[in-house]
């Protein structure tokens, strides 16, 4: 593998707060990342290409 294919795209972050004070205000959330590769993008990126494929010829 060359460097290309080690290098991580995030795709998707989620912050879902875990810890309020008793008047509701956030004090802490948590954040999560949802990475890929160059690969698994390509691969992402082809399927969403047949499918707008697909529903064009609908």
């Amino acid at each position: 593998m060359d460097d290309r294919t080690k290098r991580k795209y995030i795709m998707e972050t989620k912050e879902v707060p875990i810890k309020t004070n008793k008047s509701s205000l956030l004090i802490k959330c948590k954040s999560s990342e949802k990475t890929y590769t160059e690969e698994e993008v390509k691969e992402l990126l082809r399927m969403v290409i047949e499918e707008k494929e697909n529903e064009s010829n609908l």
